[in-house]
């Protein structure tokens, strides 16, 4: 098992890469396999969602139900409740085409609008899709550092695992501390900072390593 989400019913999900599959287990312990597996016939995109099986690395789970996972390749696959499969075509966006080369994704989630945000930590950004298939980066250049400001003046060192509250704030862990992103894109340290170790604290005071 490779990665884990829950839903708003509090289903679970996980990446069985083991066996290629996403499996959801609801509230009574019931497991079933969800997407291509179960399919009779197969289309050319369906085996590539397939070969993305063995590789999840992250997963999320919107609120329409909808199952997002990410492979080695980067690509942003859709399960829909009815089973199909549906990609975001990085290529489709002329102004990612060229960074999206170098893209090292390691973290997904999807706000209550349906938003998604996936990180890239080799260049350390935080991109969001919207529903309608918009991708723009809403924190952070490709340039590492800890610095907490406004859009594109933040900056992350190792930006890894992100959720989203219900008020669609953000929330990443980011070397040895974490990171808040605000609706309008303004990055706060929450806890820790550049220093290791172990402590408990108040904000910046507590370690993480």
């Amino acid at each position: 098992i490779s990665a884990i989400a829950i839903d708003g019913e509090s289903n679970i999900y996980v990446a069985d890469s083991g066996n290629s599959a996403i499996r959801k287990i609801d509230q009574d312990g019931n497991v079933t396999t969800l997407g291509v597996a179960n399919a009779r016939k197969v289309t050319s995109l369906e085996l590539e969602a397939r070969k993305a099986f063995k590789n999840i690395s992250t997963l999320a789970v919107g609120r329409d139900g909808r199952v997002y996972y990410m492979g080695a390749t980067g690509r942003v696959w859709i399960l829909t409740r009815d089973g199909a499969t549906q990609f975001i075509d990085w290529n489709s966006h002329a102004k990612f085409k060229n960074h999206i080369k170098d893209f090292s994704g390691d973290g997904m989630t999807v706000d209550p609008r349906g938003n998604i945000y996936v990180l890239d930590w080799h260049n350390g950004l935080v991109l969001r899709i919207t529903p309608r298939g918009d991708l723009t980066t809403i924190a952070a250049t490709a340039r590492t550092g800890l610095v907490d400001a406004a859009g594109q003046l933040a900056r992350f060192t190792e930006i890894r695992n992100i959720t989203a509250d219900i008020h669609g704030n953000l929330y990443a862990s980011d070397d040895n501390c974490i990171r808040k992103i605000t609706p309008d894109g303004s990055v706060i340290t929450l806890a820790g900072g550049a220093t290791r170790g172990h402590r408990d604290g108040k904000g910046k005071l507590a370690l993480f390593e």
